[in-house]
């Protein structure tokens, strides 16, 4: 009797890891997937196809019908070829030379000015770049040569509580006109450049410079042209990449956290700082800097930094996009042994230098384009038809991407059509 329970336990064992092998083989997924044994064909509103460029003619705001013929397909993937929505482009975040990409950049500002007993006391809010600053150091920062603008962002006798918001134009400078134009060549010989922004007074206790917003967008124009009967029509679009599009600190170091973070700033305090109307450096305020020395949200992704809501200071933090960042706020400090230390009223009056350090901004950044639509999962149902609607004249190549997959192999195939919508 007891080798026969024996034996069944033994075989039960058996089965079930057999049972337990087979499950993993079909739950894993380890199966050769197919190849793909699908075609898809255009059936446009009309049968015309331009001779040049072997286009389907089809006519504005029409649909076009693909059909689909074959063997089922874990995935297809449409991409209509519009902006922001080309298969070749599926993978790109940095344009090539020869796209049509200028940047955007705004600047707001804003100041509180607290009334020197002797009206002398005087203040600038500049702005500027570099393409030297290869690594992010108290020595590589204040060795690179930065291109300043000819216009501070404020300067000299600064109203109150007065808002500006200014463009910048690398060879014209700041400006508050939108409808500049310029010559971007030198700015594209660039790989990439980093901003600074320096906030100085001659005291540090009078003059609150606020920097509100600060904003960057690459803008890519993309032709989709096309001839029809000996007719040249020009069709262009527009899209933006956002580069930076909210000022937030991303540590008291210039340490950066996430080098293509929309939003990352580092802070620098130099040791020494020259006077507005003066030549000779004097030694520069540690009390008075950006009164965000501590983020208000993570940091990165992986960077170990917890979540804070106030600065060192006891400060609430505000991180939200055009939020008031302010510089040359009373501060305290804490020294060693923990004890808080106030300014002096002589500290108070020492000249105050802070500057902010950007992330990179690398010159042809671009967001890659996405799928305009998931036509079907793993998990749906194979589908026979779709119709898409173009919505605006052009030349497009619209891409069906296929693929069979698991977790180690993946078989895929791409069908090509070239519409164009007169």
């Amino acid at each position: 009797m007891r080798k026969i329970i024996k034996y069944g336990l033994i075989l039960l064992i058996l089965f079930t890891v057999i049972g337990l092998n087979a499950c993993t083989d079909v739950y894993s997924g380890l199966e050769t997937p197919e190849d793909i044994n699908l075609t898809v064909s255009a059936v446009p509103d009309t049968t015309e196809i331009d001779s040049e460029t072997g286009a389907y003619v089809v006519n504005l705001g029409s649909k076009v019908t693909f059909k689909f013929a074959g063997n089922r397909v874990d995935n297809i993937l449409f991409y209509s070829g519009t902006i922001g929505n080309e298969y070749r482009y599926r993978a790109r975040t940095l344009a090539e030379n020869v796209a049509n990409i200028k940047p955007t950049i705004l600047i707001k500002t804003g100041l509180t000015v607290v009334p020197p007993t002797n009206g002398e006391v005087k203040s600038s809010f500049t702005f500027g770049y570099t393409n030297e600053l290869n690594e992010f150091t108290d020595q590589a920062v204040t060795n690179a040569v930065w291109k300043e603008s000819a216009v501070a962002l404020r300067g000299g006798n600064l109203v109150n509580n007065a808002a500006v918001t200014q463009y910048f134009y690398p060879n014209l400078g700041l400006d508050a006109a939108t409808n500049k134009v310029d010559d971007w060549t030198d700015w594209y010989s660039n790989d990439y450049v980093v901003y600074r922004i320096k906030a100085k007074s001659n005291a540090s206790d009078n003059y609150r410079l606020n920097l509100q917003q600060f904003d960057v967008k690459n803008t890519e124009t993309r032709d989709y042209s096309f001839t029809y009967n000996g007719v040249e029509k020009t069709v262009t679009k527009t899209i933006n990449y956002q580069i930076f599009k909210a000022f937030c600190l991303f540590g008291t170091t210039l340490a950066v956290a996430n080098d293509m973070t929309a939003a990352c700033w580092a802070q620098y305090v130099p040791l020494t700082t020259i006077k507005e109307g003066e030549s000779t450096p004097v030694p520069n305020s540690q009390y008075y800097v950006w009164n965000l020395p501590e983020l208000g949200l993570k940091y990165g992704e992986g960077s170990g930094y917890p979540w804070v809501t106030k600065n060192k200071y006891g400060y609430a933090i505000s991180c939200a996009y055009a939020a008031t960042t302010q510089v040359s706020v009373p501060a305290a400090v804490t020294d060693s042994g923990g004890n808080i230390i106030f300014p002096t009223a002589t500290e108070k009056a020492e000249p105050s230098e802070s500057w902010l350090i950007s992330r990179k901004h690398y010159t042809r950044q671009v967001s890659p384009d996405s799928p305009t639509s998931f036509l079907k999962t793993k998990t749906v149902n194979m589908i026979r038809e779709y119709r898409h609607q173009f919505t605006a004249s052009g030349l497009y190549t619209v891409t069906f991407y296929m693929n069979n997959q698991n977790i180690d192999v993946t078989k895929e195939k791409v069908v090509e059509f070239k519409i164009m919508v007169r």
